[in-house]
């Protein structure tokens, strides 16, 4: 007996209670005699309910006589109810797992073989139909991958003969999350996780993918979270994201965020730890491909497709180039199952390039191209991964094995750099670090290149660190010949001494975080004066005051007791996002994200004026001031305000152009005033704005570039930055950093690769790391010397293995290979009374 079929009894037995006290006995009768047979099914004969039933039915044959009264019904009726309490008690449950990509399964699959081992459930492994999507939306080609895209161990049932509405499984589990919000694919509707929820008493949604480090904040959203009672999260760290950023959307609305999220691990790397390559098959084609050479699964994203356009193309056919003529390694394309319809649904202009490409390398039979839904055979017969970031980062990352990173844009031997922040010095000498290499460069804009002056002593890409994030430094300063770097999710600042080389860690005081359980600083605003550097960030609750004669650092936190009960929250304001230039006795007009003050405060004593105030300054993101007036987007991304300080008065102007103006973190990155017109970055939009001040009028602004990444939330440009008369921002997306005079309106371009001793020098000490390094090994790798690059990393691919597998695996809960087994139980406690 289920609880549900517990359950269906007794909601009958009121129906009967019900009709008793309107004296309807034969319709009583009929309904008893319906229970009874109901419960044989299940039971069997010679239950003890049954026979109390039929004794019901032929008391209610004496009461339509007149031989006995209402109470002798409505006593035996509770002697129904109680033996249906005692006898019929749960001891069975019935769970449905609804697949439909099988490539992706393996999300589910081990809770899956943990529930077949329970005599005690009834399990149902349900492949469904999905569809692709039409440029428009709409439904294409339907997919239905059934019992032959599985292996043996899975028995599939069809899901034409398994009513899922009438069987009300006691636990459902899915791994599909959109319901109508992926652009790409659909489930069919009937398994819409809104639809699935009133189907069961426990929905539980586990996400297809894994996190190399942290999920992205729009996965915490989605309809499978939505709706779910209860979503499986790889660990501690994943779920307090899901909590804090669900909560910001939901609030308890759709109950409590800490009880829906669950932190039991992964069945994927259930799936990785779990399995071995001599486990494995292997089509003899494969093995003679293969033969004693070294394997390198070669992995590509629909993210990379997306973002990459027609670079993208052009760098998988250098790395296919790269690796047709090596004679010790064999490379295994393994392309997200969704690549194809990618490019035919998004990239149609592109399609017909990849299908060339695809087709080439399969009937060229130098390397392996795997297109099967057996993903783990890839990565256990592999000796080291490469291609793009996904979650199978973080999934290879369990082997130990190494892990390279390919840069999309760049197929040469140069090295392009990243910089968010750069800073000029008092030479007319450029400084700025490099968001992906933790290196501190000289910059010469004449000829584009970029000297090293300083390494940081942590590796970027490194796992089961303290520092995790890769750009640990986002913001430099310069003052009295020394570049200081700011940091980003860090607890130091990095400072370089341009006179004497040398370089200082200089901590920070972790009780000015804004919270215990912070993951660091992040810096992003800096003001000088009097020989000392004042830091903004958005993670603190004091500005950091460094002193350039001793390198010490101070902590004024007046500006935060006086103004954070403004936010909404009653907690700290953030960080400003107007902050002036510095005046010659040391005061500075800033506006702090979620206060409705414009405010003048003193850097060397503290003090604060309220300038002026407004209610529209709470809900703005951005701001930028020309002499006149403000101006400013909201948080919705949506209207653009231009507010005068002095008369209070507001304009506002609605943004509404085409493109992608997606619902997530940062649609715009900042504006720039250029005179007669603003300029309105995209941050995760793919639209750059030029709005003219005069007419009020929106248009794309053709002279710079975007990444028109349709649906993929991914950075553009970081907000710029005015240097003089000069605007600076630069594009992440092509490694660009563009200069904008403001007087002539020429666009000056510039791509920084490292001169040839630096690149030298960064390749050299990248190689020793891999040496030396006993975590998990992430590099980043550039095409141009792709093949020289993994003959180091396979040939330090023993040192430390166990190490690095023990490190990696130290991030995930229940890490030795038993997640499925911890979510069953955990299922089946929630999900049925056993």
């Amino acid at each position: 007996m289920r609880k549900h079929q517990q359950q269906q009894i007794l909601e009958v037995l009121q129906t009967i209670q019900m009709a008793q006290a309107e004296g309807l006995y034969a319709d009583c009768q009929d309904g008893a005699l319906g229970v009874g047979e109901y419960i044989e099914s299940i039971e069997g004969e010679g239950t003890k309910t049954v026979a109390l039933l039929e004794d019901y039915c032929e008391l209610l044959f004496k009461a339509s006589n007149g031989q006995v009264g209402e109470n002798a019904l409505k006593k035996h009726l509770i002697k129904i109810e109680n033996s249906v309490k005692s006898e019929l008690k749960p001891n069975r449950i019935e769970i449905a797992f609804l697949s439909y990509n099988a490539s992706m399964s393996d999300s589910i699959e081990s809770i899956y073989l943990a529930a077949k081992e329970d005599p005690d459930c009834d399990v149902y492994w349900i492949p469904i139909p999905f569809y692709d999507k039409n440029p428009d939306g709409s439904f294409g080609t339907m997919h239905y991958e059934g019992a032959d895209c599985y292996g043996d161990y899975i028995e599939c049932t069809d899901f034409r003969d398994y009513d899922i509405d009438s069987r009300h499984p006691d636990v459902i589990f899915t791994f599909s999350p959109y319901d109508t919000g992926n652009h790409v694919t659909s489930v069919h509707p009937d398994y819409y996780c809104s639809r699935l929820r009133g189907l069961t008493d426990l929905l539980v949604y586990v996400p297809y993918f894994v996190a190399v480090d942290n999920v992205s904040e729009h996965f915490c959203t989605v309809a499978g979270c939505v709706y779910a009672h209860k979503v499986i999260v790889q660990s501690e760290k994943i779920r307090q994201t899901y909590i804090r950023v669900f909560r910001k959307e939901y609030g308890d609305k759709l109950g409590k965020p800490e009880d829906k999220f669950v932190a039991l691990g992964s069945p994927k790397f259930d799936k990785v730890i779990n399995t071995r390559r001599e486990d494995c098959e292997l089509p003899d084609e494969w093995r003679k491909i293969i033969g004693d050479k070294k394997v390198i699964l070669y992995n590509t994203s629909v993210g990379s497709i997306l973002r990459g356009n027609e670079q993208y193309l052009i760098k998988q056919r250098h790395v296919l180039d790269t690796f047709r003529n090596q004679d010790d390694i064999v490379l295994w394309w393994r392309p997200h199952p969704l690549s194809e319809h990618t490019y035919d649904s998004m990239r149609p202009k592109l399609a017909g390039e990849y299908h060339k490409i695809v087709a080439e390398y399969k009937s060229e039979g130098w390397g392996i191209y795997d297109d099967t839904a057996d993903l783990h055979r890839a990565i256990a017969w592999s000796d080291a991964y490469f291609g793009d970031w996904s979650s199978l980062v973080s999934m290879y990352g369990t082997t130990g094995k190494p892990i390279v990173i390919q840069s999309i844009e760049n197929t040469e031997k140069k090295l392009p750099i990243q910089l968010w922040g750069f800073t000029i010095d008092d030479q007319g000498l450029c400084w700025g670090f490099d968001l992906l290499k933790d290196c501190l460069y000289e910059l010469d804009f004449t000829t584009d290149t970029a000297r090293i002056v300083a390494l940081s002593n942590t590796m970027p890409y490194v796992f089961g660190k303290e520092h995790l994030f890769y750009h640990r430094y986002i913001m430099t300063h310069s003052i009295g010949g020394k570049i200081i770097c700011a940091p980003y999710y860090l607890y130091n600042y990095l400072v370089y001494n341009r006179k004497n080389g040398e370089i200082e860690e200089v901590d920070i005081d972790r009780n000015y975080l804004m919270s215990a359980d912070s993951e660091g600083f992040a810096i992003a605003h800096a003001v000088e004066y009097d020989g000392k550097v004042y830091f903004f960030g958005s993670n603190t609750k004091a500005i950091v005051v460094f002193c350039n004669v001793d390198n010490s650092l101070d902590y004024n936190t007046r500006v935060f007791e006086k103004i954070g009960f403004y936010s909404d929250d009653g907690q700290y304001v953030k960080h400003p996002i107007y902050l002036s230039s510095c005046s010659e006795d040391g005061k500075i007009t800033t506006i702090m994200r979620g206060s409705d003050k414009l405010i003048r405060y003193c850097l060397p004593t503290q003090d604060l004026e309220i300038i002026s105030s407004s209610p529209v300054l709470e809900q703005c993101v951005c701001a930028e001031f020309d002499g006149k007036h403000f101006w400013l987007i909201t948080n919705k991304y949506d209207k653009l305000v231009r507010w005068d300080p002095h008369s209070h008065q507001t304009v506002e102007y609605h943004i509404s152009l085409r493109g992608n103006i997606p619902d997530c973190y940062s649609i715009f990155s900042g504006i720039s005033d250029c005179g007669d017109f603003l300029l309105l970055f995209p941050g995760s939009g793919d639209v750059l704005i030029r709005f003219d001040k005069g007419t009020g009028h929106f248009d794309e602004y053709p002279d710079l570039p975007t990444m028109s990444s349709t649906g993929v939330s991914v950075y553009e440009y970081e907000p710029p930055k005015r240097i003089n008369d000069k605007t600076y921002a630069f594009a992440r997306f092509n490694y660009t950093i563009y200069e904008l005079d403001r007087v002539s309106g020429t666009i000056t371009p510039h791509r920084f690769y490292l001169d040839k001793d630096s690149s030298d020098t960064f390749r050299e000490g990248l190689r020793k790391d891999i040496s030396r390094y006993t975590g998990s090994e992430i590099h980043e790798c550039f095409s141009g010397d792709t093949a020289e690059f993994f003959a180091d990393l396979l040939h330090y691919n023993n040192a430390g293995l166990l190490h690095r597998i023990e490190n990696q695996r130290a991030l995930i809960t229940n890490a030795d290979g038993t997640a499925g087994k911890a979510i069953y139980g955990f299922a089946k406690k929630m999900g049925g009374s056993i």
